[in-house]
């Protein structure tokens, strides 16, 4: 009698906790293979890159595979634009972007770069002329969810001399070249 209790308990305790999924039996001769869904799967996407050279825009079309999410879209963007910037020596040394990240609510991408994308010691309308080409670019690839750009360095707001790291700047574009 006593022995059929223990078994009944034991029995409903490993019922309790397969049916509550704490405990998950699986078939090892069954295969499963998990489907990506369509939207989240990588694609190849058509780019435009915008730059200010012999006073006038350059446009760069670029293919860049990164997913439908526009946060995945933008961080690859934006890596395209900062090796291309150094490529055509825009920039004296490599734009790293260190992350992305979408506020949902307000529409603004906060950028974070490893170190800032330009020198130092260059004048603001050279510096000014940078931000005006990745504003350019971000507007031209129409991003819906994103209507405004903060840009970070090592995920802190961007100190500099001349730009004032806590603006948001829209990304219609700063409007000094048009």
């Amino acid at each position: 009698m006593l022995c059929s209790s223990a078994m009944a308990t034991v029995i409903g305790i490993v019922m309790y906790a397969y049916f509550n999924e704490w405990i998950i039996f699986r078939n090892p001769w069954h295969v499963q293979y998990d489907v990506i869904p369509d939207g989240t799967s990588p694609r190849q996407h058509r780019c435009n890159l915008f730059f200010w050279q012999h006073q006038r825009w350059q446009r760069e079309q670029i293919m860049v595979t990164a997913p439908a999410c526009a946060q995945e879209r933008m961080m690859a963007l934006m890596q395209a634009w900062g090796h291309e910037a150094y490529e055509r020596n825009m920039l004296h040394k490599p734009c790293i972007v260190q992350s992305v990240i979408l506020d949902a609510r307000s529409g603004c991408a906060y950028i974070s770069f490893a170190a800032t994308p330009f020198d130092e010691n260059e004048s603001t309308h050279v510096q000014l002329i940078i931000l005006e080409s990745l504003l350019k670019t971000i507007h031209c690839n129409e991003i819906p969810e994103i209507k405004s750009v903060r840009f970070l360095i090592n995920h802190a707001p961007w100190e500099s001399a001349y730009i004032d790291g806590h603006t948001t700047f829209p990304i219609t574009g700063l409007g000094i070249i048009n």
